[in-house]
């Protein structure tokens, strides 16, 4: 059977408080960093992330927000459709043509 080490209370009181001080000074080393909403790599070559001022402010900053990506997701439906009609618009003629001569109208 193993015996196991005993420790006094002073050291373990010492090994806790070593931890918590460590710990703290990873907290601290985080809060330092500079974060980004879009995570760490959203803008390649800048090494200040998206939260500067210069970059929220305007057309940005409303991109970013809930209205943006929704009217962004609109936009991007309604072109999708524009550039579908707009290519298959001869088509949809012949189309409606044939329809007429065989309808008769």
């Amino acid at each position: 059977m193993k015996k196991r080490k005993a420790y006094s209370s002073k050291a373990a009181a010492e090994a806790k408080r070593s931890d918590s001080a460590q710990q703290q000074k990873q907290e601290e080393e985080q809060k330092k960093k500079p974060t980004s909403k879009l995570g760490p790599k959203a803008l390649p070559g800048s090494d200040r992330g998206c939260d500067s001022e210069d970059e929220n402010e305007g057309f940005g900053n409303w991109l970013r927000s809930t209205d943006g990506v929704a009217y962004m997701r609109l936009f991007v439906v309604a072109n999708s459709l524009l550039v579908f009609m707009t290519m298959s618009w001869s088509h949809v003629w012949q189309v409606v043509d044939i329809l007429r001569d065989a309808v008769g109208l």
